[in-house]
């Protein structure tokens, strides 16, 4: 487990899915948390797609980056997003809807995924790969029949890269 400055990292996704997050919900995870695992155990809280972030998270960005919308965070710690592209023909027989319509962002054997990359480096203070196998949208980075370990290899250097 990541454990910055000696915290246990949760990850809270997306405003849109639960709209009803407040300072209050992180001092009661906090408060439960301590008294589940012990007193020297505290959490940090970043989130993920939160157009006015709780001042209980330690830094956000925004969803989408399989979109072409690399993006860094800019409440607290500057945390850049990043993804190999997508063909969501799949998400789309399952039903799910995108409200921009966008279907598709090529992938360019590896080439989108490189740019996106290196955008985000500039600036950020942690890097999240939104995706691993998200197979039904197509923006995978999990080894698969269609493009090998190539992103598992990409993400290797350019982590290397970054470090």
């Amino acid at each position: 487990m990541y454990r910055p400055d000696g915290r246990d990292l949760v990850w809270m996704y997306g405003s849109g899915w639960a709209t009803d997050y407040s300072d209050a919900t992180f001092t009661y995870a906090r408060q439960n948390y301590t008294a589940t695992f012990g007193s020297g155990r505290d959490l940090m809280f970043v989130g993920v797609g939160f157009s006015k972030a709780p001042a209980s998270l330690v830094g956000t960005y925004t969803w989408g980056i399989s979109l072409g919308q690399a993006n860094i965070g800019q409440n607290g710690i500057a945390i850049g997003a990043v993804g190999p592209g997508f063909y969501s023909e799949g998400a789309y027989r399952c039903g799910c809807q995108f409200t921009d319509g966008i279907r598709s962002q090529p992938r360019r054997e590896g080439e989108f995924y490189q740019e996106q990359f290196r955008k985000i480096m500039r600036g950020s203070q942690w890097i999240v790969i939104e995706v691993w196998n998200e197979l039904h949208e197509g923006n995978q980075i999990c080894e698969t029949i269609e493009h090998g370990d190539l992103y598992i290899n990409l993400t290797r250097e350019l982590i290397d890269e970054y470090k």
